[in-house]
């Protein structure tokens, strides 16, 4: 693929890093971008990925640039060498990664860091990823710190909290029968032992468990100090076996549903009423099912709320309001109903949030003293009395999955959708869309009945619940927790939005606020003529359409790259 056609296809000019295979025995690594993206034993995939990351104080992870060499001996050599530079503002990082393999079925990763610089991080080292949907509902055998052991299962619906604490190794049958034992060490550069614990990464649209290096229990950011050394390792053996009856996990199991596509709103994301109506009057837009206009309660602005009503009477669709509650919350919803009576605005449906929980808390963390749920939400519908009113979070999964609206005083229930909060390339972001059914049945088993929503789905990221700020991208690469992913831009933006569409369809889920007028998720393109990205009729076609099969989906698919002259998945 050309440069253009690259550019065309991803929105970027960054060039897709290449996959490597590395093979010790009956093992397979995949390399990419300086990380093992996934390990094979005999075929099966076993791990997800083993990543060496280093987070910061917001919980971004920063690139590192790498050098990959391949070792060369006999057994108990390094087949696999991995070098890694981190430079991030503050943060100067080096480690080094060696894989080896020092029986036929064992192998060991071993890595050192320095730090070079002073800095604060989150975590430091090692996480596996255990790949689902493979992985869910199996048993595991856990080893903790103390001797003490431990038998549970990989959850089937997603967890709010660790699954699993103070892990020194894990045990879990393999698909072919096969037993995989992971044995876990690392040192703090006090030379203090540090466990590893276990988190359902589904919660942020992960397709994995993840077993990471620390605890999410200990206080953080800690400081890391120039000179500090950290040291870890993993040691995976494999013990084959031969069984007639071989334990099977849930997997990916889907309850019988009639295929609906979902009602398909357009963003207008906070401060983009007015762009929004420039790109609709220059460029034209079709009429969705509806708007999804985001506001908060402190900061109306008078030519914001004059274009929302533009809108509105433009495309001739619905409003449905995402509202964050700053403040008083009797007062706050006051002066919206106000604002939106001389603005002659009706909103069908009212998603509000108080602004304090658009952070993320742990479950066992300090949470928030502030008016309950069920006193907010019938406040909110005493000043909406006309308009649904919505229950759950602006943010994502884990918030909503953390805290649970009442059922009771709710039309409807919604969180947002972003799939890079953890890594950002091609393929686990087009692999993460699966989760989406994980959080479905999740929210039906705590919520039956209630209509479930989308409030917001993108591939940039809106906010950060989990830091103060978001990735800033002025060289339009993959990068996690940015707040403009170029891929919105290109084919790739459009066919990742038809795979979720084809999701949701399949998952009985209500609605998706989906594509914007404006913004870093806009299916509009103004620095052209013709101004419409792939996006738009992608959004267009199958709002017209209504497909009432994943043939539909496949189908405008493979017209999408056959455009571009290549072909693809």
């Amino acid at each position: 693929m050309d440069m253009a056609k690259m550019e065309r296809f991803y929105g970027t000019k960054e060039v897709p890093p290449t996959v490597r295979s590395f093979y010790a025995s009956d093992f397979e690594f995949l390399v990419q971008s300086g990380q093992i993206v996934g390990v094979f034993w005999r075929g099966i995939e076993i791990l997800r990925g083993i990543n060496y990351l280093l987070r910061d104080a917001d919980w971004a992870t920063p690139s590192a640039e790498y050098v990959v060499e391949k070792g060369e001996g006999e057994v108990g050599d390094s087949f696999l060498h991995v070098e890694g530079r981190i430079r991030a503002r503050e943060i100067a990082y080096d480690y080094t990664m060696n894989v080896r393999s020092r029986e036929e079925h064992q192998i060991v990763i071993e890595t050192t860091g320095k730090a070079l610089s002073s800095f604060c991080a989150n975590r430091v080292g090692l996480t596996l990823l255990h790949p689902t949907p493979d992985c869910v509902g199996r048993s595991l055998d856990v080893i903790h710190s103390d001797g003490g052991q431990e038998s549970v299962r990989f959850p089937e619906l997603i967890s709010p909290s660790q699954p699993v604490f103070d892990i020194v190794s894990l045990s879990y049958e393999l698909a072919d029968g096969s037993q995989m034992l992971v044995r876990m060490n690392s040192h703090r550069p006090s030379g203090e032992e540090q466990t590893f614990e276990m988190e359902d990464q589904r919660n942020w649209g992960d397709a994995s468990y993840k077993t990471y290096v620390g605890s999410l229990r200990d206080p953080w950011p800690f400081s890391v100090e120039e000179g500090d050394e950290f040291h870890q390792s993993i040691t995976l053996s494999i013990v084959p076996k031969l069984k007639t009856d071989v334990e099977v996990g849930v997997g990916d199991v889907r309850e019988e549903s009639e295929f609906r596509c979902p009602l398909m709103y357009l963003a207008v994301p906070f401060g983009g009423a007015v762009r929004g109506l420039e790109n609709v009057l220059r460029f034209g837009c079709f009429s969705s099912d509806g708007l999804k206009v985001y506001l908060k309660t402190h900061q109306l602005d008078s030519q914001e709320l004059e274009a929302i009503r533009g809108l509105q009477q433009e495309l001739g669709c619905p409003l449905h309001m995402e509202l964050e509650v700053h403040g008083d919350v009797r007062s706050a919803l006051e002066h919206v109903k106000r604002e939106c009576l001389r603005y002659d605005l009706e909103f069908k449906s009212v998603l509000a949030c108080q602004s304090e929980y658009l952070l993320s808390y742990q479950p066992d963390g300090i949470w928030p003293d502030i008016m309950a749920l069920e006193d907010f939400y019938c406040q909110v519908r005493h000043h909406f009395p006309e308009s649904e009113i919505g229950g759950g979070m602006l943010t994502y999964f884990p918030e909503l999955n953390r805290k649970w609206p009442p059922g009771e005083v709710i039309d409807f229930v919604a969180h947002a959708y972003c799939p890079i909060i953890h890594a950002a390339d091609d393929k686990t972001i087009m692999q993460n869309i699966k989760t989406l059914g994980d959080m479905r049945r999740t929210v039906f088993s705590r919520l039956p009945g209630v209509p479930y929503d989308l409030t917001h789905v993108s591939l940039s990221m809106r906010q950060n619940p989990y830091g103060t700020s978001l990735q800033e991208n002025p060289e339009r690469k993959r990068l996690p927790m940015s707040k403009e992913d170029p891929r919105e831009r290109g084919i790739f933006g459009a066919l990742w939005m038809l795979k979720v569409l084809d999701e949701l369809a399949m998952n009985d889920v209500r609605s998706v606020g989906i594509g914007a007028l404006s913004g870093s998720s806009s299916i509009f393109d103004e620095r052209n003529e013709g101004g419409k990205r792939p996006t738009y009729y992608v959004l267009e076609q199958t709002i017209s359409e209504r497909p009432s099969s994943s043939e539909y989906f496949q189908e405008v698919g493979a017209e999408l790259c056959g455009s571009l002259g290549e072909r693809g998945e």
